[in-house]
């Protein structure tokens, strides 16, 4: 005999009390531990365990905040006084994070919902679409967080309408930047230390090959000044990288592009950069970008017989192709990536060696990131920048057959690029503002 309505519900309420038990608990201890330790890893798996019930029966457990109360499956939990506190802790943790609670779906594995935590436990870092969205591009499949009522969820992936896919790694830099640099406080105080941690992901994802520069796709006109540093970065670091340069040469060039319009000018970048931090030689290049990159590039100069340094031109060059991608002008159409690499390659070219302007075209490809072209059987494509074994041959965003999955990969071998298309030709979907 099965069990009655106001059963399943107490027994419900019974189980969610459980969960939201394990689920503060877990929170709480990831305070003290970092995510891998035994203690935290224990916990994990207690949560685990008074998930799987819920999730053998009900195939989800929905554990979500709405009008002050917890819910689970629909079933709110009774706020007792053995319950009270942690119940409301664990509201006020939803609602820090700016989400209405978490799903989680039958096939959860402990390996999964460890991932799932690295997103979850810094709530300084990722919040509402942003936690949102660093979960979907992780593709958990059996857990993640859920929107608050009358705020647009991030589109899953393989929604029709979902923006090409930023590597996780520059979703990282920007979110931390802003925690950074979108103060205009940030400069007393900040530390080389936490920069290097917002340029690290990227450093690590252009010596393992990845998309790097890629994520530039979507920048788009006029952007905030501490978005501006971090493409600055993404393109410096996947230059460097071109040249050769070593981990540690990539971080200290990294750090220097996030710092490299650290004043109102040269010499008040070098001044803020002096008194920030301690004297070292990640210090020094900053300092020596943020006085020379403008100079490395059109309008600068400096004394008779000097250069800038090596890392201030790499700078300069990034800064320049960035800032031709983000530059509007009233009643024009925003350039394209393309017309944003020619100008550096054309009326620009004199201010950079051609070894450097030859490194940026490995790291952008011909077609840099976000240029739509037409391939030579006349359809239209979004190119993510240049493969590394030939930047003429674009790694492409396209649709998978008559699907509405929007997919990244190589261009096929039996194809190749036209043209490029002038903004007033690109389709709807890819057209900027």
């Amino acid at each position: 005999m099965s069990a009655r309505p106001n059963e399943r519900d107490e027994t419900l309420r019974a189980q969610g009390l459980q969960i939201a038990t394990r689920l503060f608990a877990t929170l709480r201890t990831g305070r003290s531990y970092s995510i891998g330790n035994q203690a935290f890893t224990r916990q994990l798996q207690h949560l685990l365990d008074s998930l799987l019930p819920v999730l053998a029966e009900h195939g989800e457990a929905l554990v979500v905040s709405h009008d002050g109360d917890l819910h689970v499956n629909g079933v709110r939990l009774p706020l007792r006084s053995t319950s009270l506190k942690f119940l409301e802790q664990l509201a006020q943790e939803f609602q820090v994070r700016e989400i209405a609670g978490v799903e989680f779906r039958a096939g959860l594995k402990l390996g999964e919902l460890e991932g799932f935590m690295r997103y979850f436990m810094p709530s300084e870092l990722y919040k509402g679409a942003e936690l949102l969205h660093a979960c979907a591009m992780q593709e958990f499949r059996h857990v993640r967080p859920v929107a608050e009522a009358g705020t647009e969820d991030f589109p899953e992936p393989g929604d029709d309408d979902a923006p090409a896919r930023v590597s996780d790694a520059f979703a990282r830099a920007l979110r931390n930047a802003r925690l950074l640099l979108a103060d205009p406080e940030w400069r007393h105080g900040l530390e080389l230390r936490h920069l290097k941690r917002v340029a690290q992901p990227l450093v690590d994802e252009a010596l393992d090959g990845g998309p790097g520069a890629a994520a530039l796709a979507d920048v788009p006109p006029s952007s905030a000044a501490w978005e501006h540093v971090v493409h600055v970065c993404a393109v410096a670091v996947t230059v460097g990288r071109q040249l050769g340069l070593d981990r540690a040469a990539l971080s200290e060039l990294g750090v220097a592009a996030l710092l490299h319009e650290a004043g109102r000018n040269e010499t008040d970048g070098v001044r803020r950069i002096a008194l920030m931090t301690s004297l070292n030689a990640t210090a020094f290049a900053a300092m020596r970008a943020a006085f020379e990159h403008h100079a490395a590039g059109p309008g600068g100069g400096l004394a008779p017989g000097r250069s800038p340094a090596p890392l201030s031109q790499v700078v300069a060059i990034a800064d320049a192709y960035v800032r031709q991608l983000e530059h509007r002008e009233a009643g024009r159409p925003s350039p394209t990536p393309c017309d944003a690499l020619a100008r550096v390659l054309g009326p620009l070219a004199p201010h950079f060696h051609p070894g450097l302007r030859a490194a940026l075209v490995r790291a952008l490809g011909v077609y840099p990131p976000g240029q739509v072209v037409e391939l030579d059987d006349g359809s239209v494509i979004r190119s993510l920048g240049g493969a590394l074994e030939d930047p003429a041959r674009p790694v492409v965003e396209y649709r998978s057959g008559d699907g509405p999955e929007w997919k990244a990969g190589a261009l096929p071998p039996e194809r190749s690029v036209r043209r490029a298309l002038p903004r007033s030709e690109w389709p709807g979907r890819s057209r900027a503002a």
